[in-house]
């Protein structure tokens, strides 16, 4: 008897431990934010604050990291979800993920069920995620503390030079299939995906079937982000920066001590959301409110400020997609030019699909165009998400729309199906 009442006991406190620890932090309406506690159309979602791997594996997937080090020492790890568990022995075609700026894994992880890794190993790919040179899996080098400046000394440029021919090689040696391996980035991702295509050509060549760009950013001639808007101030903003030993910025301190009641109360779910349109364009009815707190207490990857600077001097040049400019006289050195010379974008060879949406601030339609425009290879395509124009997709959506599934990743599967499976 007694025996039977400490198990009751014992019982008890585990379920009113639970009860209080997991108190509801996502709501199915913005107003149900109002009364979070007592709503019930809130719950928890234990994907809050959670790690790529505890994402992963909740939903029921494996979880493989597999480390690298780049030919400028920055020593890294790629995130795989091999197989669904349950066609473990079928022939999968690796796909490599890129995310956007401030982004890494995550990005294609956030909305559960809904996100675009998990779609795309349900659809029999092998997936792999990026992180990012000084991410919290990135922040080590073999001779740069990440204290240090030097550290820092990156823009997109290096990512895409250094790190994806790094992860390319790494995804090939592991690659059973002998399949072409699909290089897919969302927006900043897509930058870096030029960059290795143009400058590792032969490389990009021989292992990549061809790239998938999602809100691509290449010219930046239209763009309405924050960047552009601060890009006048660029030179200020960095030596203000520079005085307070300061050369990465992060929304969110990366290996911060979670908390585990962390929630969005109305007032700041209302201003986070008006926030988001204000950066990625106005909503396009597509946002689900469950998902902001996911994407809202995701850990971002710190950016370095020569990235932002690289972007600021693009809209300064007009618009123009080009290399860092260092000043005259380490440009005379490097480019044997006053100038930093534009991207040649004509030296990309592989297929190149785009997709971009009407409603986004930050990959304009006319500059994906111009992008398109400047592509010199045979098999390019470019399509509007959605085909029929009835949404105008912001740059989020492409992330966390409501419809996603058959907005963007039946458009996208099409694609991959017809053009790039082999």
């Amino acid at each position: 008897m007694l025996k039977t009442a400490t198990i009751l006991v014992f019982i008890f406190t585990i379920f009113f431990s639970l009860s209080e620890c997991q108190k509801n932090n996502v709501c199915k309406n913005i107003k149900d934010y109002l009364d979070i506690d007592n709503n019930t159309d809130c719950w928890y979602n234990p994907d809050v604050g959670a790690s790529p791997e505890e994402i992963i594996t909740r939903w029921g997937y494996p979880f493989e990291t597999h480390n690298f080090t780049t030919e400028d020492g920055y020593i890294n790890v790629l995130y795989r979800i091999p197989h669904d568990n349950t066609d473990t022995n079928i022939t999968r075609q690796p796909i490599l993920l890129h995310g956007g700026l401030g982004g890494g894994p995550l990005t294609f992880l956030y909305i559960g069920n809904r996100s675009l890794a998990f779609f795309l190993v349900d659809e029999g790919f092998d997936v792999w995620l990026s992180n990012r040179r000084g991410s919290l899996n990135g922040k080590v080098h073999r001779d740069y503390e990440k204290t240090d400046e030097q550290f820092w000394n990156f823009t997109f440029h290096e990512c895409g030079f250094y790190d994806i021919k790094a992860e390319i090689n790494l995804i090939a040696d592991e690659n059973t299939s002998h399949k072409k391996i699909i290089l897919l980035g969302f927006s900043m991702g897509s930058t870096e995906t030029y960059i290795y295509a143009m400058l590792r050509k032969k490389h990009a060549n021989n292992h990549l079937a061809g790239i998938i760009s999602i809100s691509p950013i290449a010219f930046m001639t239209r763009s309405g982000g924050v960047i552009a808007k601060l890009a006048p101030f660029a030179t200020l903003i960095e030596s203000f920066l520079r005085k307070g030993n300061l050369h990465a910025l992060a929304l969110t301190e990366e290996g911060a001590k979670e908390d585990e009641n962390f929630r969005l109360s109305f007032p700041k779910i209302v201003f986070s959301k008006s926030f988001l349109e204000f950066i990625v364009g106005k909503d396009s009815s597509q946002t689900e409110a469950a998902d902001l707190p996911v994407y809202f207490r995701s850990k971002t990857t710190p950016t370095s400020i020569k990235t932002l600077i690289h972007f600021s001097q693009e809209v300064n040049a007009g618009g123009q997609f080009q290399y860092y400019d260092y000043g005259i006289s380490k440009n005379l050195n490097l480019y044997k030019s006053i100038h930093p010379p534009p991207y040649n974008l004509s030296k990309i060879r592989v297929p190149v699909h785009l997709f971009y949406g009407e409603g986004d601030r930050l990959s304009s339609e006319q500059d994906v165009l111009k992008l398109y425009d400047s592509l010199t290879m045979k098999k390019k395509s470019l399509t509007c998400i959605p085909e029929d124009k009835s949404v105008r997709f912001n740059h989020a959506d492409f992330t966390l729309a409501r419809d996603i599934k058959e907005l963007l990743y039946e458009v996208l599967l099409k694609t991959i199906r017809e053009k790039l499976s082999g």
